[in-house]
């Protein structure tokens, strides 16, 4: 590039001087050479001041030696700058000699390029037809980027299936027509003022399978009843791919349609081995893939072999023979109708229509028996069910001897005596007529009912003509369509007893004894043994809570049952007679009473050293019925308070120590005696009085046996108290106090230990083991609590120990 020169500065006189600027583009880099000239000699410092792009100043000598003046190099610098960029270059001298500041300004651009190659494409919204191709703007080199081109090939090389589209932004647009499941690949370019940059790299892309079509040619072929093979042809495309085939099953007897397991999507086939006979079977095939599911294409029905039919009966009727049956497939089928005549071999006689479950043979021959199978036919495909056939039918025959059930048994003032039989035909014809007659065992004279016409197998017989006592023969004779009766049926025997009775002779309405023994007397008309017997315990609830039965005459029975005293029972016996019949039950109330021992009487003593009260007990022999008492309880109150229990289990005529009575004021005794029954006897209330005069006793240890005391004058204290709280309340002068239900009380006491009294040793040993404790003093005071705090003092001089405790009360019940 040529120097680009200021203007001349200066005198024209003199001489003048400029500063020029020699600009070059290599890339991106600016290289700019300062030059300055005169049109005179001149020598003397200068300075090149820079400004635009490049600054700064620089020092130089400006020497020219020539009278027509000359130019110079002053400095090279450069820069870097961006492509399509504008930019100034300025300079100017100062301290030329003549004062004249040359300067020059002039502009550059560094050159755009096309774009820079941009990234390969994203691919978004992508169906088995479509996807959206989105790229990125790359480096614009200078110039800005105002197009992009985007293409899709079915090559990696775009060199076949292309398809291009423009756009003025990077996110592209959708490509469709495309083939589903097949591979493609999507590029790029773009363009500036400068011109396209580069393909990007290609993306590839696999569009999504097409939703699969059904199957085509579907069949089903039974194999078994077990086992039925259905094929159909795949219509699978590269577009439309399978993954799996579903098989669908479809029964008669559910009526509903099942998923069977998936199978691949390759198979063209399927066997089902979860199928049985008597069914008609249906399957659908339907083709999947992550696209969707297609349609089904449903076979026809296919049949396992029917169930046979089942009651086959032929009877004959008139000059005819009709033959009836149930049928036993579970799906509509017809059925064939097979004839034997005697001994020949069966030919197929009638098919019958689906729903038709009987048929009539008309006319047959009256020389041969005649005989019928019938089985089950399926179509689609033809099968056959198993034959079953029917009794032999002979015409016009007597009928054989029926079969004669045994009478009922009983009494005949009470019961209904009936007889009934089976007919025994020969032609299959069905009962006419029949007539029953009868006798009493032993005789030979027989008494016939006159013949009865109908289909009637039971008669009933007035009761008149027997007795109890009696035993009857009877027997039955029945007319088919031939003239001439069946024999005599063999003889049923029915035998007539009266009822038992039974009276019950113990227990009485009391009863004194905690298990039971029941008597009862046994009747009957003719003298027939008790031959089984039954007897219920029931309680007042009317629940049976024990049972005794047995066979032959016994008329006693034993229960183990303890039953308690003052309660209410009820005994209930039935028994049965050697004919068989049992006696009306008979019920007998009563009420347990248990009979007292002897009323026992006690005595007292005080024991003054250890505050106990002894009590002697003394118990009667037993008189009479009475029981012997077991044992003794004892009960003792104080003044006017409740009886507590002191002792239970005594001894009979035995003693027994109160450790912790009331030792100011009254203690009452009694003693309640008890036998093994149990039933008890109380004594009369015997009372001891005790007044204390100075000993305080605290017991503790099991049953409050042991004690520890102290005497003389012990100074006593302490207080009660409950828990109190106060609020306060709106419209209220002062709080309101709210007290607890619970109260708190404990006595202090303060004592020394006399000769007479435990050792300072016995005491302490008391309050380390004692856990509750019975505190009682001369003052009435009689607390059950706990030690709280013991301490004592030795006073040498007067060689006496003096003892303190506190005793808190807790909540105790004796």
């Amino acid at each position: 590039m040529a120097i680009v020169w200021g203007g001349w500065a200066g005198s024209t006189t003199y001489r003048r001087e400029r500063v020029g600027v020699d600009i070059s583009v290599s890339g991106t880099k600016v290289t700019v050479a300062y030059y300055y000239q005169t049109d005179g000699a001149v020598s003397d410092g200068q300075t090149l001041v820079r400004s635009g792009a490049i600054t700064g100043s620089q020092n130089f000598t400006a020497k020219q030696t020539g009278t027509n003046g000359g130019s110079g190099l002053i400095a090279t610098n450069s820069f870097t700058g961006s492509r399509g960029s504008s930019y100034t270059i300025g300079a100017k001298i100062t301290g030329v000699w003549t004062g004249a500041v040359p300067s020059v300004s002039t502009t550059v651009t560094v050159p755009a390029l096309r774009p820079a190659k941009p990234n390969a494409p994203s691919i978004t919204n992508l169906t088995s037809s479509s996807c959206s191709v989105i790229g990125s703007a790359p480096a614009n080199n200078g110039s800005a980027i105002n197009l992009y081109e985007f293409q899709r090939s079915s090559n990696s090389t775009f060199t076949s299936g292309l398809a291009s589209m423009t756009t003025t932004s990077a996110s592209g647009g959708a490509f469709g027509g495309m083939t589903g499941n097949t591979d493609y690949w999507g590029r790029y370019r773009v363009r500036n003022g400068v011109g396209w940059s580069d393909w990007s790299n290609g993306t590839k892309l696999h569009t999504k399978p097409v939703a699969p079509s059904a199957p085509t040619n579907p069949s089903s072929n039974r194999v078994s009843d077990t086992s039925i093979t259905s094929k159909w042809t795949r219509t699978a495309s590269t577009a439309a791919p399978w993954d799996q085939v579903i098989p669908i099953r479809w029964d008669n007897v559910t009526d509903k349609w099942t998923n069977l397991n998936p199978l691949a999507g390759t198979a063209t086939s399927f066997t089902d081995t979860s199928v049985r006979a008597d069914r008609q079977y249906r399957y659908r095939f339907q083709a999947k893939n992550s696209a969707g599911t297609s349609n089904a294409t449903t076979a026809a029905i296919i049949n396992t072999t029917p169930g046979a039919p089942t009651s086959l009966k032929a009877v004959k009727v008139g000059d005819s023979i009709r033959t009836t049956f149930t049928p036993g497939a579970s799906y509509p089928v017809t059925h064939e109708v097979w004839h034997q005549a005697g001994t020949s071999t069966p030919v197929l006689l009638q098919t019958l229509a689906a729903g038709t479950n009987e048929y009539t043979h008309t006319n047959p021959s009256n020389l041969v028996t005649h005989t019928y199978q019938i089985r089950a036919k399926a179509p689609s495909p033809v099968l056959y069910s198993t034959s079953v056939t029917s009794n032999t039918v002979q015409l016009a025959a007597p009928p054989n001897p029926p079969t004669i059930e045994l009478t009922a048994v009983g009494d005949i003032t009470t019961t209904q005596i009936t007889t009934t039989w089976e007919p025994n035909p020969v032609d299959s014809s069905e009962q006419r007529q029949y007539q029953v007659r009868t006798r009493q065992q032993g005789t030979s004279t027989w008494a016939t009912e006159p013949i009865q016409t109908g289909e009637n197998t039971t008669y009933t017989w007035a009761p008149a003509i027997w007795a109890n006592g009696q035993t009857a023969e009877i027997e039955v004779r029945t007319w088919g369509v031939h003239t001439t009766p069946s024999p005599w049926s063999a003889t049923a025997t029915a035998r007539f007893s009266a009822t038992p009775a039974v009276t019950i002779t113990a227990p009485a309405t009391i009863y004194h004894a905690p298990t039971l023994t029941v008597e009862w007397e046994y009747y009957q008309a003719e003298n027939l043994p008790q031959a089984q017997w039954y007897v219920e315990l029931i309680n007042e609830n009317g629940s049976t809570v024990q049972t005794r039965q047995g066979t032959g005459p016994t008329t006693l029975a034993a229960f183990a049952f303890v039953m308690p005293d003052a309660t209410a029972w009820t005994i209930r016996v039935v028994a049965r007679s050697g004919a068989g019949i049992w006696s009306l039950p008979v019920e007998q109330g009563f009420t347990v009473d248990y009979p007292a021992p002897q009323v026992p009487s006690i005595s007292l003593e005080y024991l003054s050293d250890s505050g106990a009260v002894e009590i002697g007990v003394e118990n009667p022999e037993a008189v009479d019925q009475q029981p012997e008492a077991a044992y003794n309880q004892i009960l003792r109150a104080i003044n006017d308070g409740p009886w507590i229990e002191v002792a239970t289990e005594i001894a009979t005529n035995g003693t027994v120590i109160d450790p912790t009575p009331q030792i100011a004021g009254v203690n009452r005794y009694k003693a309640i005696a008890w036998s093994s029954l149990p039933s008890t006897a109380e004594s009369e209330v015997v009372e001891v009085t005790v007044s204390e005069p100075g000993w305080i006793y605290v017991n503790y240890g099991p049953a409050f046996a042991n004690f520890v005391r102290v005497y003389g004058s012990p100074s006593l204290g302490g207080g009660i108290s409950r828990p109190k709280t106060k609020r306060k309340y709106a419209g209220r002068k002062r709080a309101t106090a709210f007290l607890g239900e619970g109260a708190e009380r404990d006595i202090k006491v303060s004592a020394v230990l006399t000769p007479e009294a435990p050792s300072l040793f016995e005491w302490e040993q008391a309050v380390e083991e004692a856990t509750d404790i019975c505190y009682r003093d001369p003052k009435g005071r009689r607390i059950f609590g706990t030690f709280d705090g013991f301490s004592h003092q030795w006073q040498r001089a007067r060689g006496i120990c003096q003892i303190s405790f506190t005793v808190d009360e807790s909540d105790y019940r004796e």
